[in-house]
């Protein structure tokens, strides 16, 4: 669905040919369900192309994250074990990942950046420096691919997560 609003759904060819590059020992994190090791491929420019189309599911995966959050209620039902995040604390939570996620690309410390109208600036700022391919990854810093692997794992995870406990 996400993929399909962005425009960029795959088709039955490209499904097709889809293949693995590479396999990456896993960590706690992969355990949980995220994309946590960081391996070579993830490290080598990626081409126009791909940058834009993981630009246009980021872009959507925000969108559609606001757009649930505007619906759902303060207080969201409970996870199987009574526990999870209300609607604004689960928001305030992708938005501080999304401020850590810029530093990791090579952006400035944007802190002040996590609440009110300067979400926005924030994401432009993101939008922007993923807007043309850059040059092999640092060691300590994220690549372009690596990062929109990341961002929109995390916030399509508690967007699924704000679907799921909407009543």
């Amino acid at each position: 669905m996400v993929a399909e609003r962005a425009g960029v759904a795959p088709g039955p060819a490209e499904t097709a040919a889809a293949r693995v590059r590479e396999r990456l020992p896993g960590s706690v994190t992969t355990d949980f369900g995220a994309p946590g090791a960081i391996g070579e491929w993830d490290r080598e420019p990626a081409a126009a192309p791909e940058l834009e189309r993981g630009r246009r599911l980021l872009r959507t995966a925000w969108r559609m994250l606001e757009e649930q959050v505007a619906a759902a209620p303060a207080e969201l039902t409970k996870g199987p074990r009574g526990g999870g995040r209300d609607r604004d604390r689960l928001r305030d939570h992708v938005l501080g990942a999304d401020v850590e996620y810029a530093r990791r690309l090579g952006l400035p410390a944007l802190a002040a950046m996590a609440s009110g109208p300067a979400v926005d600036q924030l994401r432009e700022l993101v939008w922007d420096a993923l807007g043309a391919p850059a040059p092999r990854a640092e060691p300590r810093r994220w690549s372009q691919r690596y990062y929109l692997r990341r961002a929109c794992w995390h916030v399509l995870d508690h967007l699924w997560e704000l679907q799921d406990r909407t009543p």
